[in-house]
C-alpha cells in the first residue's frame, strides 16, 4: 500500500510540475520569499501568471503572482474561520429555536440581555411552568437547551477572536466529518477563489492553497537579480544597494522552486480569469436595442 502510495505521489510531481527549471522567469513559475506587502509575514510562495508573451518579449516591467499557503496554514488563517461563521449562524438559529418555547425569542431577535429573564425562570420555575401549561422538568430541559445554545455561541465567539484557529480547536464545535468536507472541497477545488496545487518533495513540502483575489506584484528586475544571485551572501549585499519596497522585506534570497506544467497552468489561469478575466465587444447602439425588445411604450 505505501509502495502503491509513494508511486502514485511521484506520478503527481511529474504530471504537475518542472523541477528548478531553467532560463527567464515565466508563467507558471513557483518561487519562494516573494514580496507580500501589508501581510504578516510580508514575504510568501508564489506562482506568477503574467502572461508568457509579456515576460518574453520585455513588454511589462513588473511580475504579478499569487500567494500560495501551506494547507494547514490556510486552514488556521481562514478555513477554519469559514467553518466557524457557519456553525455560529447555526448555533444562533438554534438559541432562536430554544427560546421560542421560553417566550424570549423576541429578545433574542433584538439581541437584548437575556441572563435576568433566564434567573427569573429559575427562580419562578412551577410558576412559570404552569403559566407555560408544561410540566417542570420539559421546563428544565427547555432551560438546558437554551444555555447549552448560549454556551456554544460564546465558544465561537472566543475562537473567531483570535488571529488563528487550529482544526484541533474546531472539531468540538464542528463535526470532523464537516471538517472533512470542506478540504475535500478545497482540494477539488470546488471553492470559486482558491485553488489546490499538490506537494513536491523536498520543494513544495506540503501541499498548498492558491489564493486566486489576492495579487500581488513585483518588478521583473528583483526577480532576474534573485535569479543571477548565487549565495545569501550575494543577495545580503545587494540589498543594501537596492532602495525600491520589493527589497525591503525580502530578507531571504528568493528561489525559483518549480514551474507548473500544462494543463494544470492553464486550469489554474482559467479559474483566476473567472474574477479578473473580461473580454472587451463593442456595445450595440441603443436604438438597435430597443428594436430589439421593444419601446416601453410598446410594452
Amino acid at each position: 500500500m505505501l509502495k502503491e502510495f509513494c508511486e502514485y505521489m511521484k506520478w503527481i510531481e511529474e504530471a504537475y510540475y518542472l523541477r528548478l527549471p531553467p532560463g527567464s522567469p515565466m508563467q507558471g513559475d513557483i518561487w519562494s520569499n516573494l514580496p507580500l506587502p501589508y501581510s504578516s509575514p510580508a514575504v510568501c510562495t508564489g506562482i506568477i501568471i503574467t502572461p508568457r508573451c509579456d515576460l518574453v518579449h520585455d513588454k511589462t516591467s513588473a511580475v504579478n503572482y499569487l500567494p500560495l499557503l501551506p494547507f494547514d496554514e490556510f486552514m488556521a488563517s481562514q478555513g477554519n474561520f469559514e467553518l466557524l461563521e457557519q456553525e455560529l449562524q447555526d448555533a444562533r438559529e438554534a438559541l432562536r429555536k430554544a427560546a421560542e418555547p421560553l417566550r424570549l425569542r423576541e429578545a433574542i431577535d433584538l439581541e437584548l440581555p437575556t441572563a435576568s429573564l433566564v434567573d427569573s425562570l429559575t427562580a419562578s420555575m412551577q410558576e412559570k411552568a404552569s403559566e407555560y401549561e408544561i410540566s417542570t422538568s420539559r421546563l428544565e430541559k427547555y432551560l438546558g437547551a437554551f444555555s447549552a445554545a448560549q454556551g456554544r455561541i460564546e465558544r465561537i465567539k472566543v475562537l473567531l477572536a483570535q488571529s488563528t484557529v487550529a482544526s484541533s480547536e474546531v472539531v468540538p464545535l464542528c463535526s470532523s466529518r464537516l471538517l472533512t468536507k470542506y478540504k475535500l472541497a478545497v482540494a477539488r477545488n470546488t471553492i470559486g477563489d482558491l485553488h489546490f496545487l499538490p506537494p513536491c518533495q523536498s520543494l513544495l513540502d506540503s501541499a498548498c492553497v492558491v489564493l486566486l483575489r489576492r495579487v500581488a506584484t513585483c518588478s521583473i528586475e528583483f526577480l532576474r537579480l534573485a535569479q543571477n544571485c548565487m549565495s545569501q551572501g550575494d543577495w545580503d549585499l545587494l540589498r543594501t544597494r537596492q532602495a525600491t519596497s520589493d527589497f525591503d522585506g525580502s530578507a531571504v534570497k528568493p528561489e525559483r522552486l518549480l514551474r507548473l506544467k500544462s494543463p494544470y497552468l492553464e486550469s489554474l489561469m482559467f479559474r483566476f480569469g473567472s474574477f479578473f478575466g473580461r473580454v472587451g465587444v463593442r456595445d450595440i447602439e441603443r436604438s438597435q436595442l430597443e428594436a430589439f425588445v421593444g419601446q416601453p411604450e410598446d410594452l
